[in-house]
C-alpha cells in the first residue's frame, strides 16, 4: 500500500477505473475549485488491486459539514432546527452544542484525515476498503500521526463488515444521521401509491430527460446553479458547495451520470448520481424554482431516480432529509455512522456524548 499524489501519479499501481480517474483529477488541485467551501488536499492510498481517495483537511475547512466535524455536529443542527420550525428547542440544546464544540476544539477536529470522503453528502464504500481497512488506516496514521483519521457514511445496512472490522482495530463510532434506503427487490412487490403516482407523473410528463456529457458547458452551468438554489440557498451554506468543475470532472471520468430535466421553457431540474457495487446515491440534485413546473419537478426527479433503481435492480441510498416523503415512496430509515481513530481520548467523550443525545432524540 502506498500514497499517491500528483507528484508520483506515474507510480499508481492499480487500474485506472472511473472512480480513480475522478480522484486523480483532484490531486494537486485547490480543493475549493471542486467544492467551494472545503480546504485541504486529496491523495490516494493504493495497491495493485485498488485505490481509495483520502482528504487531508485544512483548519479553514469548517464551512462544509462533509469535511468538518464541527460544522456537522455543532452548526448544522442549529440550522436544521430553524428549517423544522423548532428554534424554540435551541436554548435546550445550546449547552450540549457548546460542550461538543469545546470537545472538538480540544481534539483539533478541523485537522483530520478523511478516508473515502468525496466531500459530498453521502459516500459509498466498496469491498476493497473493507478488505484493506487495517493497512490503509495504518498507512495514513503513520504519515499523519498528529491527526485523527475519519471514515464517514458508514451505512449499517451495507457496511456491517467494515464497521465491525474497524471497531476491532481501535475505531470509535459516532452517530452521524439517518438516511433512507430504497431496495427495488422489496419495493416492486408492494409499490406504494405515492411512488406509483410519481412514476405515472414522470411517464406522462412533457419533460425531456437528457444525459449530459462533459462538454455540455451551458447545461453543466445550469446544473450547478440549480444545485446551489436547492441545497445552498434554500437549506444551508454548510452543505457541500459543488462547483461546475466538480460536475465536469465527475462526468468526464465516467464516475457520475448527470441528467437534466427540461421542457420548452428550459431546464427545470437536475440530477447526478454514482454507483459503487450495486448501490447508487445522488449527491447532485437541483430545482429551478423560477420555472413554471418547479412544483412537480422534485417528484419527477425522485421518480426518475426510483426508475433507475428499479430498471437496473440496484439499491438506492436516498441520503437524509424529506423523511416522510421518502418513507411514503418505499424507503426505509437506516442509521449512518462515522468511524474515528485517534490517540486523543477526548474523541471517545465526543462520540459517547453524541451517541447518548442521538438515543435520547
Amino acid at each position: 500500500m502506498k500514497i499517491i499524489s500528483h507528484q508520483n501519479i506515474s507510480e499508481l499501481p492499480c487500474e485506472r477505473t472511473a472512480m480513480v480517474n475522478f480522484a486523480v483529477s483532484m490531486l494537486g488541485q485547490p480543493v475549493s475549485q471542486f467544492v467551494a467551501n472545503s480546504e485541504g488536499e486529496f491523495f490516494l492510498a493504493a495497491n495493485s488491486t485498488g485505490a481509495i481517495p483520502f482528504f487531508v483537511s485544512s483548519p479553514r475547512s469548517s464551512q462544509n459539514y462533509a469535511s468538518s466535524l464541527e460544522s456537522h455536529y455543532v452548526y448544522y443542527p442549529k440550522r436544521e432546527l430553524e428549517l423544522l420550525n423548532l428554534s424554540w428547542l435551541f436554548p435546550v440544546l445550546a449547552p450540549i452544542l457548546l460542550f461538543l464544540k469545546l470537545l472538538l476544539r480540544f481534539c483539533r477536529s478541523e485537522e483530520v484525515v478523511y478516508i473515502g470522503n468525496w466531500l459530498v453528502s453521502t459516500n459509498l464504500h466498496d469491498q476493497w476498503l473493507t478488505d484493506h481497512i487495517e493497512e490503509i488506516v495504518l498507512l495514513v496514521r503513520e504519515h499523519y500521526p498528529d491527526r485523527a483519521t475519519v471514515i464517514r457514511s458508514i451505512n449499517l445496512n451495507h457496511h456491517q463488515d467494515l464497521y465491525k472490522r474497524a471497531l476491532s482495530h481501535g475505531a470509535v463510532s459516532v452517530f452521524s444521521r439517518r438516511v433512507y434506503q430504497f431496495d427495488p427487490r422489496f419495493v416492486v412487490r408492494r409499490m406504494s401509491s405515492d411512488l406509483k403516482k410519481d412514476l405515472k407523473l414522470l411517464s406522462r410528463s412533457s419533460l425531456s430527460v437528457i444525459k449530459l456529457g462533459f462538454n455540455d458547458r451551458d447545461s453543466i452551468s445550469a446544473v450547478a446553479g440549480m444545485y446551489r438554489k436547492q441545497y445552498i440557498e434554500k437549506y444551508s451554506e454548510l452543505n457541500p458547495q459543488l462547483t461546475e468543475r466538480f460536475i465536469t470532472e465527475a462526468i468526464r471520468s465516467g464516475f457520475y451520470e448527470v441528467y437534466l430535466l427540461r421542457d420548452g421553457n428550459g431546464p427545470v431540474a437536475a440530477l447526478g448520481f454514482y454507483e459503487v457495487e450495486n448501490l447508487i446515491t445522488a449527491p447532485i440534485l437541483g430545482i429551478d424554482y423560477s420555472h413554471p413546473k418547479h412544483k412537480t419537478a422534485y417528484r419527477a426527479l425522485t421518480a426518475f431516480l426510483s426508475r433507475v433503481s428499479l430498471d437496473r435492480n440496484i439499491e438506492l441510498n436516498r441520503s437524509a432529509g424529506a423523511d416522510q416523503f421518502k418513507i411514503n415512496r418505499g424507503s426505509v430509515p437506516v442509521e449512518e455512522m462515522s468511524l474515528i481513530w485517534s490517540s486523543n481520548h477526548l474523541f471517545k467523550w465526543f462520540a459517547g456524548s453524541v451517541n447518548f443525545v442521538a438515543r435520547c432524540l
